[in-house]
C-alpha cells in the first residue's frame, strides 16, 4: 500500500483556500539527520570514520555476493 500523500491547506493573499502538496517529508528528514550525523562523525575523526564506512560498504558487497 503506498503512503498517502501529505497535503498542507493554506489560505492564500486573495482569502482563497489551496491545497499545497508536500514530497518525501519523512525522507527529507531522514536525509537531513543522516548527513548531519555523518558531518559531525567526520569532524570529529575523519579517518576513523572513514575505515567504518569502508568496513561496512565492504560487508554490504559481500553479503550481496553469497
Amino acid at each position: 500500500m503506498p503512503k498517502p500523500e501529505e497535503v498542507l491547506i493554506v489560505e492564500d493573499e486573495n482569502g482563497e483556500i489551496i491545497r499545497e502538496v508536500i514530497k518525501d517529508t519523512d525522507s527529507i528528514i531522514l536525509y537531513k539527520s543522516m548527513r548531519q550525523t555523518l558531518i559531525y562523525l567526520t569532524n570529529l575523526d575523519h579517518h576513523d570514520t572513514q575505515q567504518i564506512m569502508l568496513e561496512k560498504l565492504t560487508n554490504q558487497v559481500y553479503w550481496r555476493r553469497t
